[in-house]
């Protein structure tokens, strides 16, 4: 059922299916979290604050998901992404000290 959720057009129906399948090691999730660790992603009716706990949320997803694309991606923002914030928490998922990300994200669902 979470695998279906994956192709929602809502956009924050698809990343909570993301993260709640990453928590579940189920590399289907990366189509939809890899872009989000990267800052790949469009979502213009979200302030910049909100885009980056969403970045931080899949960060923490994808540190569950053993693939190396996922290793990767998060390679990448620890070395080289703007925020220190990304850097640092892309660092402690690469680490594997990172906190779980939540079931949901509700502080950056879309509006309605």
């Amino acid at each position: 059922a979470l695998r279906v959720l994956l192709q929602d057009t809502a956009p924050d129906v698809a990343w909570n299916a993301a993260v709640a399948l990453a928590r579940l090691g189920d590399e289907a999730a990366l189509p939809i979290l890899l872009p989000l660790v990267s800052g790949d992603f469009s979502a213009p009716e979200f302030p910049p604050a909100q885009r980056e706990n969403l970045r931080i949320n899949a960060i923490r997803a994808a540190r569950g998901i053993g693939a190396q694309a996922a290793r990767a991606a998060l390679q990448r923002a620890a070395s080289s992404d703007p925020s220190a914030r990304i850097r640092a928490e892309a660092r402690l998922a690469l680490e594997g000290h990172s906190p779980l990300p939540s079931s949901s994200v509700p502080e950056v669902a879309a509006p309605r």
